[in-house]
């Protein structure tokens, strides 16, 4: 890629590039704020290591984000290289003056699905990032996409798999 996913540098990247939809994955913070992160560890990514949310909003940002191999020694200053809040995310593609990209709002941690409904719902009322231009989803059906579902039933809902793959091979083999 051209830059460290999820971070506000990556989705400036996407928007220039006329991206027709952006993925992106909140986790809860320890202080609870909505960020977005994409792995369950911190390691890979950062100078850290243990689950992202164990830290505080502020702690994250603190952070040390590894750029990506092709660009080491690239400078970019540390607030679009370091782990954004998603509001700071909705603000960057609010405030973009080109077209608006749908967007996929992968719930990752616990309690995500109690605060990402009343986060993209505000957006919302702003009328650029209308509600049709999300999609929440999970991995977690019955409990995090059902509760989104009753929270906000306007919003659109996608439902993830894991070893489905595997599960169709057994299927056919047998």
């Amino acid at each position: 890629g051209y830059e460290r996913q999820n971070t506000l540098s990556s989705f400036r990247r996407a928007l220039e590039l006329e991206a027709d939809g952006l993925e992106l994955d909140v986790f809860l913070s320890k202080d609870g704020h909505l960020f977005v992160f994409h792995d369950e560890v911190l390691e890979e990514l950062t100078n850290a290591v243990g689950h992202p949310g164990r830290l505080t909003l502020k702690e994250l940002r603190e952070l040390e984000i590894k750029p990506p191999e092709p660009y080491h020694g690239r400078h970019l200053p540390h607030s679009e290289i370091s782990i954004p809040s998603l509001v700071e995310v909705l603000e960057l593609i609010e405030e973009y003056k080109g077209k608006k990209p749908w967007i996929n709002v992968e719930l990752k941690g616990e309690g995500t699905e109690y605060e990402v409904p009343g986060v993209l719902k505000r957006y919302d009322r702003h009328n650029v990032l209308t509600l049709d231009r999300f999609l929440v989803s999970s991995f977690d059906h019955h409990n995090q996409l059902k509760r989104v579902k009753s929270l906000n039933p306007k919003l659109r809902l996608g439902v993830l798999y894991s070893g489905i793959f595997e599960s169709l091979n057994e299927t056919f083999e047998s």
